[in-house]
């Protein structure tokens, strides 16, 4: 993978982690850098969709560059995340009660902007969103501004660590 920066979504591909939610954000967006999507289970031919989706936004509002995979190898979709600029997440599935996606990303110090799920507000709440212009406005904050990106990959960063194996086998050891 080439180190030139890219948006990355990683997500099985069905309507609840709402990779439409995202893509439409992305058009609205200023981004200039390509949009990466990284999923393995496709239901209701959700990865057709999004598919048909990119060409009807590419006549709506010019070409953008986006890819889609399917079944990567898991330590491929580590290095996507270790060299991602920027993590998007779109998912409204009711079940997610901690986005496993938000924390690799952490733990590579990439900002995210995702939807309101689980935990993600005692996270980082600035960077939780509503709407698909509400993400495309979070997009064109951090890849405009370095010093605002920074900041929040830094904070990310030592987040991060209230999140590791020895931390929480501690926690949970004091409570026995």
């Amino acid at each position: 993978m080439s180190n030139a920066p890219y948006i990355l979504n990683v997500s099985n591909y069905y309507k609840e982690k709402g990779q439409d939610f995202v893509l439409r954000a992305y058009y609205l967006s200023q981004a200039h850098i390509p949009l990466i999507f990284v999923g393995s289970l496709n239901t209701q031919d959700t990865l057709e969709s999004l598919k048909c989706l990119k060409t009807q936004l590419d006549d709506e509002h010019g070409f953008k560059e986006v890819y889609f995979f399917r079944d990567l190898k898991r330590d491929w979709v580590l290095d996507l995340f270790k060299k991602a600029t920027l993590l998007v997440h779109g998912s409204f599935a009711p079940y997610e009660s901690f986005g496993l996606v938000i924390l690799e990303s952490m733990q590579f110090g990439t900002p995210f902007v995702c939807t309101d799920i689980g935990v993600v507000k005692n996270l980082c709440a600035e960077l939780v969103i509503h709407t698909p212009l509400e993400m495309a406005h979070k997009i064109n904050t951090l890849l405009g501004d370095a010093r605002y990106y920074a900041q929040i990959s830094q904070t990310l960063h030592r987040t991060i660590q209230e999140y590791t194996y020895e931390r929480i086998i501690g926690t949970l050891e004091a409570l026995l």
